[in-house]
């Protein structure tokens, strides 16, 4: 996508275009669920649980 205004016109018609085939938005949107949105905020205060290797995390997945 550039920046001229003629290149800016096409971008959105072909939006539009992928609109219409698509008939609605041609990629999907997702809102993370609660479960998500708590794994994603233990992310960010870096509260998750560590694992020292590969064997300890499959142990704590019990798999």
């Amino acid at each position: 996508m550039g920046t001229e205004p003629t290149s800016l016109r096409l971008d959105v018609n072909l939006f539009l275009r992928q609109v219409a085939l698509n008939n609605g938005l041609p990629f999907s949107i997702n809102i993370p669920n609660p479960s998500t949105r708590a794994a994603m905020k233990e992310l960010e205060d870096d509260s998750g649980i560590r694992f020292d290797n590969s064997d300890n995390f499959y142990d704590d997945l019990k798999i």
